[in-house]
């Protein structure tokens, strides 16, 4: 199986390192599609929310959310990920925030992320494995930071959709084909974010053409006013329950894992 190496992949934006710092290549195409989004995505997300300048601001007085939000329902043969500052890389702590989620104990999940020069807290992927010493992703979850001042009286709303803007042509450089579906305000577990839905594909893979569909959504975290989460979900064609982008995190093994994410310890 042919590798797709950091030579051939899709450039990275001017200024923003490609995934892993220098991490080998998986050994299929899609993984590295895929792992090298989801990295590439969350940097972009850090530049936008914190060089170049942008006077993206965030208001003080928006209110916190009145619905106590519940805990997430027990799911039989989980793993709970609990996020916790000592055991990540010193690079994310000024910006940490404390979260949770559950995840399938089928699922993967990849010891990169959260050391030194990784992009993400937590990535967790369903694999499809080639027999071959491969795989092919099926779908999978990550987590990253985000952040941005609060100073003066903004919609956040606004804020994500001008953060959003810059993603799209971004994307389009790491993704082939790459065509944003929608993008709008969503709830997730009675947080307020902002989220768009694209999708890609892959040519000549050993499993043919590969189309990928990915989720975005931006959530601040209310108790800081300042900073927040990426959640980026990831899946593709090879992954029998799923259609299209509409799907992702509504059908398959992704929308458990979502309806579990949670704030604080």
């Amino acid at each position: 199986m042919q590798n797709y190496s950091p030579s051939n992949f899709p450039p990275s934006p001017p200024g923003m390192s490609p995934v892993g710092g220098g991490q080998p290549a998986p050994k299929s195409k899609l993984p590295w599609i895929i792992a090298g989004g989801v990295g590439c995505l969350l940097l972009i997300v850090i530049a936008v929310a914190a060089l170049g300048g942008l006077a993206y601001v965030a208001s003080r007085n928006q209110p916190s959310p009145t619905t106590p939000v519940p805990s997430p329902s027990p799911v039989a043969e989980t793993i709970r990920y609990v996020n916790s500052k000592a055991a990540l890389s010193k690079d994310f702590h000024e910006h940490y925030v404390d979260f949770s989620f559950n995840y399938p104990d089928t699922w993967a999940l990849d010891d990169k992320a959260g050391k030194a020069g990784a992009s993400n807290y937590v990535k967790v992927s369903r694999d499809l494995d080639t027999g071959q010493g491969g795989s092919f992703t099926l779908e999978n979850f990550a987590v990253g930071q985000i952040w941005y001042s609060s100073l003066n009286n903004l919609n956040r709303e606004s804020i994500f959709k001008q953060l959003m803007a810059q993603f799209a042509p971004q994307l389009a450089k790491n993704f082939p084909g790459f065509a944003k579906v929608s993008e709008g305000a969503v709830t997730v577990n009675s947080y307020e974010g902002y989220e768009m839905r694209f999708t890609s594909s892959i040519k000549e893979t050993s499993k043919g053409e590969i189309d990928l569909w990915g989720r975005v959504i931006l959530l601040p975290d209310e108790s800081s006013r300042t900073k927040g989460v990426a959640i980026i979900m990831l899946a593709s064609n090879l992954a029998p329950e799923l259609d299209g982008p509409e799907d992702v995190g509504e059908k398959g093994e992704l929308p458990a894992i979502l309806n579990s994410f949670r704030f604080g310890k």
